[in-house]
């Protein structure tokens, strides 16, 4: 499984996009519970990576894609923590009060 795009809610929990070897899957996680499966977008109708980004970009603007996908052991909040660390300093900030 990859991480393709992530979005942190506060310290609720985590939602984005992955990647599971034939699908896409747009997901979200809150502590303490199982993730949920939103759409799910198989990859054969995408000609590539970049291009299921441009395309899901255009329906979920909000969403910002890596440039480089990162491995995921499994989707569970330990795994997305961990995988956040990899990130570049500043793409996942927290809105403070």
């Amino acid at each position: 499984m990859k991480l393709l795009s992530i979005e942190k809610w506060d310290n609720e929990g985590y939602c984005g996009y992955v990647e599971d070897g034939s699908n896409y899957k747009r997901f979200c996680l809150l502590k303490g519970s199982d993730p949920t499966i939103g759409f799910m977008y198989q990859k054969k109708d995408y000609r590539d990576y970049e291009h299921f980004a441009g395309v899901i970009g255009k329906f979920d603007p909000e969403s910002f894609f890596l440039a480089k996908p990162i491995p995921l052991e499994d989707l569970s909040i330990p795994a997305l923590d961990k995988a956040c660390e990899l990130l570049p300093e500043g793409w996942l900030t927290e809105e403070e009060d």
